[in-house]
């Protein structure tokens, strides 16, 4: 399961989140909450799509919270890149990162279920330096659009790349 909280105006939050669970019958288990409250607030819970959750993610009103308690911004050996051209293979992911060693093994690039590519992808780097300074590629262009590089983990380079199959 992995949450994602909704941010609003400023940072401030909207009491609003994502949840994504492992499997369709959490998700309805899940459901049985609805109408319930947590603490002393009254909760109610939407199945959403993935697409709501990429546009939400896309237009910045959500910020990502692993379960798994890791602090986001700790830099491991393994970036998310994000905004991709739809068209961008294993072979413009390395040029982009040009200065670093890499192989078409070290590179996974997600798609929908449906096939499509989601305009990201996972880089595993030889190291946390070098991944480090990769992020001084953070918002530079490949293709006509820029790529925005995050921190990332193992698990969830694998849980996103498992998603789209």
């Amino acid at each position: 399961m992995e949450t994602n909280w909704e941010g609003a105006f400023e940072g401030r939050p909207t009491g609003e989140a994502f949840v994504e669970f492992a499997s369709a019958d959490d998700s309805r288990s899940a459901m049985a909450k609805d109408r319930m409250t947590i603490g002393n607030r009254y909760i109610e819970l939407f199945p959403s799509s993935p697409e709501e959750l990429e546009e939400a993610v896309s237009r910045g009103r959500v910020l990502e919270k692993p379960v798994d308690g890791r602090d986001p911004n700790e830099v491991t050996s393994v970036l998310r890149m994000r905004g991709l051209p739809f068209s961008a293979g294993k072979d413009d992911i390395m040029d982009f990162f040009k200065d670093f060693v890499l192989s078409e093994d070290a590179i996974h690039v997600t798609f929908l279920s449906d096939g499509r590519p989601t305009g990201e992808a996972f880089v595993e780097f030889a190291s946390t330096d070098d991944a480090k300074a990769a992020l001084a590629k953070d918002r530079m262009t490949l293709g006509s659009r820029y790529v925005e590089l995050f921190p990332s983990s193992i698990e969830d380079m694998n849980y996103a790349v498992s998603r789209g199959r």
